[in-house]
């Protein structure tokens, strides 16, 4: 991620590699958690992880003008996995709902 990011100082930063390894097993642990329950619960954890990691990324970009066009970077990605979250919240949500109303019509 570092690497890919222009204007982003890449040298051998041992705790900016710290910190995306981390947040790369935080999605990796996401991910799993959500592909093994799949429950909505799981996923509002998800978003809301996903909606704090834009929000941090957000405020490194406004403070930090040597890692802002990485910050920025990982603002636009968390936030396209905060919202393909609440996305599929949404529609989960949804279909629970109309199999619930197909099982009960009486409410």
């Amino acid at each position: 991620m570092i690497r890919s990011c222009p204007g982003v100082p890449h040298t051998d930063n041992e705790r900016a590699q710290a910190v995306l390894r981390v947040l790369g097993l935080r999605h990796l642990a996401q991910g799993v958690a959500l592909s093994v329950t799949g429950r909505p619960a799981a996923v509002g954890v998800g978003v809301a992880a996903d909606v704090l990691h834009a929000v941090s990324a957000l405020g490194l970009a406004r403070y930090s003008k040597r890692w802002r066009t990485g910050a920025v970077a990982d603002f636009v990605l968390a936030s396209a996995f905060a919202a393909a979250g609440a996305l599929a919240l949404t529609r989960q949500t949804r279909r629970a709902v109309l199999s619930a109303a197909v099982r009960n019509p009486t409410g």
